[in-house]
This record gives C-alpha cells, sequence and structure tokens, in this order.
C-alpha cells in the first residue's frame, strides 16, 4: 500500500517532527535512540511522522499533535496501533526495542518505507506475534525484536 503525501502533507510532518524533537531538546531519551549515524536527531521524528501522516491517510484515524515534550503510551493512534517508519535506502525490517515493548503497550505495528513524496505501508504484525515471528538482535544499543518485512502482513 503506496500513500502519496502532497507538499502541504510533507511540511505537516516534518513541522511535527521538529517540534516533538525539541520538546525534548533534540536528546535521545530512554524511548527513543537515534540510529541514524550522519543525520540530527531531530531527523528520526520527521521521519516518524511522515510515516504517521500516510497511516492517518490510509486509516482515518487522527495523527496525534499531543505529544510534545512526552512521549506516548507506546502507540500512535487511538486504535492502539504504532507506526514504525524508516527512509533507509533499502526495504527495511520491523525493528522493536525489547524493553519498549515490555514497558509500552500497542496492538499493532505498523511498518512505513518512506521515500519523499511517497511512503509505503510495509505491512503489519499484531503484538500477540511479535515474539513468535521476530528473533532476538542487539545493534549496540539494546536488545531488540527483528521482524523480517515479509513476515509482515499486508495492509488491504
Amino acid at each position: 500500500m503506496t500513500i502519496t503525501l502532497t507538499k502541504e502533507q510533507i511540511e505537516f510532518a516534518k513541522d511535527l517532527g521538529y517540534k516533538r524533537s525539541a520538546s525534548m531538546n533534540h536528546a535521545n531519551t530512554k524511548n527513543s535512540h537515534n540510529p541514524y549515524k550522519n543525520k540530527p536527531n531531530w531527523h528520526r521524528h520527521i521521519v516518524g511522522a511522515l510515516g504517521e501522516v500516510a497511516y492517518s491517510i490510509y486509516s482515518g484515524e487522527e495523527v496525534d499533535t499531543t505529544t510534545l515534550g512526552r512521549g506516548d503510551e507506546g502507540f500512535d493512534f487511538k486504535n492502539k496501533t504504532d507506526v514504525k517508519a524508516s527512509d533507509i535506502n533499502t526495504k527495511p525490517n520491523l525493528i522493536l526495542g525489547v524493553e519498549n515493548f515490555k514497558r509500552k503497550y500497542a496492538e499493532i505495528y505498523v511498518l512505513a518505507w518512506v521515500k519523499l513524496p511517497e511512503v509505503e505501508l510495509i505491512g503489519y504484525i499484531n503484538r500477540n506475534d511479535v515474539i513468535k515471528e521476530s528473533i532476538i538482535k542487539n545493534f549496540g544499543f539494546n536488545d531488540n525484536y527483528f521482524i523480517n518485512n515479509n513476515i509482515l502482513k499486508p495492509l488491504k
């Protein structure tokens, strides 16, 4: 499922992502670590907001603009969906921090691949399937559930 964002939607997401990052002084936190070595800390928040905007268009759910200065409860939307977004060059896999997964609760995890102006909603996995469908990987900053993108169910 590919969503093409308008210039206005892209600017909205960029603004929201930057504001989210600035509200935490652009710092790494226990819930948010910057995996982008050569990009500023706010970049990951913009990528995430772009994924959320695309999912919002797909689902009709409203983007949460109130999570400034604090984290969310583990999900981005009222339907308890958490969107994980990436803008890497190759099709990403879903990576969920083990400790965050234990502390925070989402029912559904959606993987979004940002390739502006398009965002591909690669697929989703239910919370109950994460542990049985994942392997544990550590990329140098805590253990993660690694779910291959070909295991994700397509969004319809």
